[in-house]
């Protein structure tokens, strides 16, 4: 459910307040922008499952996680691929 609200300036920042529907349950909450969107994103976890997962947030996790695979699990990756081709 999309709801619409005002924003409002207060010591500077912009602020609004949040519907009592959409409350958190935590003292803390995270912010974010989505690059493609532009949108704001507040999140009690800051590594949503449906943008970035927490293990590839980083170019450098990328490669570290790249690093930890055992190349003997990946011999066989798409080894049958050709029967699948047309």
């Amino acid at each position: 459910m999309t709801q619409k609200v005002k924003l409002f300036t207060h010591e500077g920042c912009q602020a609004f307040n949040l519907p009592p529907e959409y409350n958190f349950d935590c003292n803390e909450v995270y912010i974010r922008q989505d690059t493609k969107t532009g949108d704001i994103i507040l999140s009690k976890n800051p590594h949503n499952p449906h943008t970035t997962p927490k293990e590839l947030s980083s170019w450098d996790d990328y490669f570290k996680l790249v690093d930890s695979i055992n190349s003997d699990e990946l011999d066989d990756f798409m080894s049958d691929r050709d029967k699948y081709s047309k």
